[in-house]
């Protein structure tokens, strides 16, 4: 067994650079030894990418209320990859020359969106003429420590949480040979030893397919040790979850490793062998519940998703939609998705109490919307429920799953 397995760490940015760097100053901070940063922007349309690179040079400073900033000591050896331009593959509707076959309505897709080095922003504080291949730049990537590089790679559209992570995993799998893959959300901090402990548990046996940390609010009425998630059992008849140990102060609560329905997907540590054989995400959800389906399928291969006490993270809830999508795509994606997923897992007799009472629950939170919203954004909400059910009816029988 790899003492030290190489891990890729993919954090997706869109439009939060703050939060971004503040999630790197923590991981640039974490005791394990063997790793690589991706950042994969979804084609921001802030300051994002010149803000990463000034953090890279230790220019922009970090404020943060659980990680003291450090990168100032140290520049980071940048390398940034373009996507590029005659690259389409991640549209459903249109693919530039994949190799493709129709299996039982799962549309299997085996290739990637390419991506070229940019010379001019991959660089450091030194100076060279010496002319690079991009073979020249991967092995100089595999060289480097683990805490003096970041690679991004930036998107020309924002291809949702499904597609962006998926080219980054492929990237990453493909030119940097990891054996384990972390997706990290941008609005999240991390504790020194969370890696080490996903690993340790990770590399427990062969069965093990992906772990996942607990979960802490950022921020929940002043506190920091509130636990958010520690673990999930989903009630496939109504579809919604029981976590374990929510909104309770952890006081050594939650702290026996466990197998999981569900890994939250702001941090979730995958196993390249069951990626290899499952798939990636599933490019039908695009946002909301593909962490969900991803570790079912998962599951059902008959590796195991467990979650590991040890392994601690701080997540912002709720701001990484919130703050920047209209109640129309939230609403929209979190009907459809449920109906899809519900409609893939679930028994003949989970699937009739399910479509029972949904309405109901739907109904539920249209009236909490039209009281608490204004008429607009009760417009939206309703337009994005009907439209929903009309996409799972189209989308319910069909897959787009990366393999890679």
């Amino acid at each position: 067994m790899n003492p030290n397995p190489k891990v890729s760490i993919i954090i997706m940015n869109f439009n939060r650079w703050q939060d971004t760097l503040e999630c790197l100053e923590s991981v640039y901070q974490i005791e394990y030894p063997n790793y690589d940063v991706i950042v994969v922007d979804n084609a921001s349309e802030d300051e994002s990418l010149g803000k990463i690179r000034e953090y890279s040079q230790g220019l922009t400073k970090v404020d943060s209320k659980l990680v003291k900033y450090k990168r100032k000591e140290k520049s980071l050896k940048l390398f940034e990859f373009h996507e590029n331009n005659e690259t389409n593959l991640l549209n459903p509707n249109h693919h530039s020359n994949p190799h493709e076959s129709k299996i039982d309505n799962i549309l299997k897709i085996e290739g990637c969106v390419t991506y070229t080095l940019d010379e001019t922003n991959s660089k450091d504080n030194t100076n060279s003429n010496i002319s690079k291949t991009s073979e020249d730049y991967l092995s100089e990537i595999m060289a480097l420590p683990s805490n003096e590089k970041l690679i991004v790679l930036e998107n020309r559209v924002n291809y949702g949480y499904t597609k962006g992570n998926n080219l980054a995993i492929d990237f990453a799998l493909k030119n940097i040979d990891s054996d384990y893959i972390l997706l990290l959300n941008e609005d999240t901090v991390v504790a020194s030893d969370f890696l080490d402990n996903l690993v340790d548990v990770a590399e427990q046996n062969n069965e093990v397919g992906c772990v996942g940390p607990k979960v802490y609010y950022y921020d929940y009425k002043g506190r920091k040790d509130v636990i958010s998630f520690a673990g999930e059992k989903i009630n496939l008849y109504t579809s919604l979850g029981n976590r374990f140990c929510k909104n309770k102060v952890d006081k050594d609560i939650c702290d026996k490793i466990i197998e999981t329905d569900k890994i939250e997907g702001c941090s979730i540590l995958f196993k390249k062998e069951a990626l290899l054989k499952v798939g990636l995400f599933d490019h039908i959800y695009w946002a909301y519940w593909e962490e969900t389906d991803l570790c079912f399928r998962i599951r059902n291969q008959g590796y195991k998703v467990l979650y590991a006490p040890k392994a601690r993270i701080w997540h912002k809830i709720g701001l990484t939609w919130d703050n920047y999508y209209s109640y129309y795509i939230i609403y929209h994606y979190l009907v459809r998705n449920r109906l899809i997923f519900i409609w893939r897992y679930a028994s003949l007799l989970q699937k009739i109490v399910f479509f029972i009472l949904f309405p109901f629950y739907l109904t539920i939170h249209m009236v909490i919307m039209i009281i608490t919203k204004d008429k607009d954004t009760s417009k939206n909400g309703f337009r994005a429920v009907k439209d929903g059910f009309r996409d799972f009816k189209a989308l319910r029988n069909k897959r787009l799953i990366y393999y890679l």
